[in-house]
């Protein structure tokens, strides 16, 4: 081969190398245009962010912050670029930063830390950090994001400090209170201690027990109480009902149940919320008051008299049937009516000084008059007495006709008086008979004859 072919050998290859070259060059021109393209977009991206970021590089110096880490932290960028990346943390958290570091060499980390602004206060925050490699893999710098979390921890806080509040005066209500799924058997989900005082079961014990709140339901109102609650979940509308519950060592215990289907905000039901309060000891009173109230149903209604009870106002509130017999009217016409429509005193006068007297006195006996069925006056004696009655001070009057006995006593006066007169006209004969007895004496005596009469001895004073 000659000299002349070898050099153009080399030249071909030459201009194959150059035209290689110009390929890699605009190749590398077009990736480093790509790549200002993409960090204008990524600086971009990251300054419209609210969340801090910092790269830094392998000797942990401050690189490139964005506008948000900026504010975040107080201080410049200038301030910033070439410090090293403990220098925005307190001493305590560098343990913390340092396994960080060696965990984003492994890929990444992801926790929370304390940051330190440049006024010198800490705050709470998110730490995501990664790793920045290059096109060929190798790692040049790393990338930390910086989440500023004051006010979620704030918002925890609050929550937490809520939650004890809420706890603590559910533990401490006098009754229980619970939440229940929307199911056929209302499985609970949450029930407070309260529990175990009234029914003497654990909430962990009862919770265990899907079927327990219907097993010691009292038979006489199971089918009753779950035809209620399942009404309630049907119509969505509150459930409320008082029934009986057999507790662990087999007492009575009564409970007033409510609850409410609780919503989200899109309407969807999630579950019901409710208190169920102890309320045997009012049932108890309760029924003591029926018994007490037959009882003396029963009394008033088997005396002889009439009975009428009323407020201070003079307010009929109660009467017995024989009050009712009195005034020929029903019960429910005379309830509410006032007394006054009965008396014959001035209805304009609305109360009597009778009722007044109660103010002072407890209890008055006294004789009136009232306003028979038939229009007629009659003349009664009246009985009364200040009693309590639903807690409140009532007067109790047991009204007597005494017609009869007045009948009586006026037949009693006149004979008394005829009594009396005739006394006076006998009495009056007689001292006439004992003056004729002198005179026919005084005359005999004249005559010089034996007295005809004897005149007893006049009494001396």
């Amino acid at each position: 081969m000659s000299k002349k072919e070898i050099t153009k050998q080399e030249l071909i290859k030459e201009l194959k190398e150059l035209r290689q070259r110009i390929a890699e060059l605009e190749k590398s021109e077009t990736e480093h245009k790509k790549a200002e393209e993409t960090l204008r977009l990524f600086s971009q991206a990251t300054d419209n962010s609210v969340d801090g970021v910092a790269i830094n590089n392998l000797k942990s110096r401050i690189t490139y912050v964005n506008q948000a880490f900026v504010k975040m932290f107080g201080y410049s960028k200038k301030e910033l670029i070439g410090k090293g990346i403990p220098f925005i943390y307190p001493k305590n958290q560098v343990p913390k930063l340092e396994k960080a570091f060696k965990a984003t060499m492994q890929g990444g980390w992801t926790g929370e830390l304390v940051g330190k602004r440049k006024n010198g206060e800490l705050f709470p925050m998110v730490l995501s950090s990664s790793l920045i490699k290059n096109n060929k893999g190798t790692i040049i710098a790393h990338m930390a994001i910086h989440r500023d979390i004051t006010e979620r921890k704030q918002v925890e806080k609050a929550l937490r400090e809520s939650e004890i509040k809420y706890r603590t005066l559910v533990e401490h209500l006098p009754a229980i209170i619970y939440t229940a799924a929307l199911d056929e058997s209302s499985t609970t989900l949450y029930i407070s201690p309260q529990i175990e005082k009234i029914l003497g079961i654990s909430p962990e014990t009862y919770k265990a027990d899907p079927d327990f709140w219907v097993k010691h339901l009292h038979d006489e109102d199971r089918e009753r109480v779950l035809g209620e609650i399942s009404r309630a979940h049907e119509t969505e509308k509150t459930f409320a009902s008082e029934y009986r519950m057999i507790s662990m060592d087999g007492r009575i215990v009564w409970l007033k149940d409510e609850a409410v289907i609780v919503k989200d905000d899109k309407g969807i039901p999630l579950y019901l919320q409710g208190v169920m309060l102890d309320i045997t000891e009012r049932r108890k009173a309760e029924e003591a008051l029926q018994r007490s109230e037959r009882k003396y149903r029963t009394i008033a209604e088997n005396v002889n008299d009439a009975l009428i009870i009323h407020d201070f106002e003079g307010k009929i509130i109660d009467v017995n049937d024989n009050a009712c017999v009195m005034f020929d009217q029903k019960r429910n016409k005379i309830i509410g009516e006032h007394l006054q429509k009965f008396s014959p005193e001035d209805p304009k006068n609305p109360t009597s000084p009778i009722i007044n007297r109660f103010k002072k006195e407890k209890s008055l006996v006294f004789d009136s008059q009232v306003v028979y069925r038939d229009g007629s006056i009659i003349p009664v004696t009246i009985s009364a007495k200040l009693v309590s009655e639903e807690g409140k001070g009532v007067i109790q009057s047991f009204i007597r006709d005494i017609t009869e006995r007045k009948k009586a006593e006026e037949e009693l006066k006149k004979k008394n008086e005829d009594l009396e007169r005739f006394n006076r006209i006998a009495v009056g004969r007689e001292l006439k008979m004992v003056e004729l007895k002198k005179e026919i004496n005084s005359l005999l005596k004249e005559m010089e004859k034996e007295p005809q009469y004897k005149i007893p001895a006049e009494k001396t004073k």
